[in-house]
């Protein structure tokens, strides 16, 4: 069926791996009558490690996977595009961050990613303390043009949690 909610569980304590604050992402499915959840999918790293870290390091303790999501309608094939913040990932420094754009099935399975993060989108020129991924807000205007938040005092005239809004198009050539 068609997913009905997507819930980011940013915290999440991966017991599988023992990872702590690795975060996850679950996809809900609401019964017949729309009274409650008939299932839920649960997306981690212990889970789907061959989608979510290949061929990039895999998820570690305080990388906070699910802090936040954007649906990005479907692609061509009618499978729905999910965007998932990961705010603690390292790359590019501490706390950089990163987002996965996620090809989900109608079974909640993923069938493909791509990391945008400071080692796979040098364009995004992410540095440490940027928290990419921690909040998104998604435009669809021929293409899908991401709106993301970050709090890194350097960019804000060293004003500490001053905050900022970036922008970045994704499409097939990103």
């Amino acid at each position: 069926g068609i997913p009905d909610a997507y819930v980011g569980a940013h915290k999440y304590d991966d017991p599988e791996t023992g990872l702590e604050n690795v975060g996850c992402v679950y996809i809900c499915y609401m019964d017949a009558k729309r009274n409650g959840v008939r299932d839920c999918v649960r997306l981690a790293a212990a889970r789907h490690a061959n989608v979510l870290d290949d061929p990039y390091p895999s998820l570690r303790t305080n990388d906070y996977f699910g802090a936040s999501l954007a649906s990005l309608g479907r692609d061509g094939d009618g499978h729905l595009e999910l965007l998932v913040g990961a705010s603690g990932v390292d790359d590019g420094g501490a706390r950089a961050g990163a987002a996965f754009l996620l090809t989900v099935d109608t079974d909640g399975s993923v069938l493909k990613h791509r990391k945008y993060s400071a080692a796979t989108e040098p364009r995004l020129a992410l540095r440490g303390g940027d928290h990419f991924g921690s909040s998104f807000a998604a435009v669809h205007a021929g293409a899908s043009i991401l709106l993301y938040g970050g709090d890194d005092a350097a960019r804000n005239g060293g004003r500490t949690g001053a905050g900022a809004v970036f922008s970045v198009r994704l499409d097939a050539e990103t």
